[in-house]
């Protein structure tokens, strides 16, 4: 299947300082829109305690900030309707 993908994003800033003069204005739109296949992508990724028992390393939160994932699988297909 093929859908369109539309996205909106609207956002507005605004600053103010009376001494000395300060003014601040800002806005800003964003629109995208692109086509895309859907497919049911669904994954997982582990991140676990590395190291062992002899050498301790980093526990599990320490590796997700990091960005280093334990392992990491990905299902792809669509699903059976029912």
């Amino acid at each position: 299947m093929q859908f369109t993908n539309p996205y909106y994003d609207l956002q507005d800033s605004v600053s103010y300082l009376a001494g000395k003069h300060t003014f601040k204005f800002g806005f800003e739109y964003t629109h995208i829109e692109a086509d895309i296949n859907l497919h049911d992508t669904r994954g997982r990724i582990d991140f676990l305690k590395s190291g062992g028992m002899a050498f301790p390393g980093s526990s599990a939160l320490e590796d997700f900030f990091a960005g280093k994932p334990t392992r990491a699988t990905q299902l792809v297909g669509t699903t059976a309707a029912s």
